[in-house]
């Protein structure tokens, strides 16, 4: 179908891969976007070197960004969509160069940087 949907059994209705790929390039993008990355940049200084100030407001703040994307592609604007979202992109890991590209951008909007 023309709007892609998940399926109940979380099974792409034409090409997982592809698909995958496509939403996780469409949450690079969004965080690209320079109103978000400002934002991202402006918490993560925020929070300097503290890991629990980091998780209790960039990884929430992540989150509902990136369901922002995730939900026009039928996974639900919750924690548990994005996770869902990943757990599928991650079982793809090694089979879709691009798509391994693009998961690991993703999950640097979710991880501390390295001093």
């Amino acid at each position: 179908p023309a709007n892609k949907r998940w399926e109940r059994s979380g099974v792409w209705w034409c090409g997982a891969e592809a698909g995958l790929a496509d939403l996780a390039l469409e949450v690079v993008a969004w965080f690209e976007r320079p109103e978000v990355t400002n934002s991202f940049q402006n918490l993560r200084e925020q929070c300097g070197g503290d890991m629990y100030k980091f998780f209790a407001e960039v990884v929430p703040w992540s989150t509902t960004e990136m369901a922002k994307v995730t939900e026009s592609r039928g996974f639900p604007p919750t924690q548990q969509g994005v996770i869902h979202f990943m757990s599928l992109a991650e079982s793809y890991k090694g089979q879709d160069h691009e798509l391994d590209h693009a998961l690991n951008k993703v999950k640097s909007y979710f991880t501390q940087p390295h001093h």
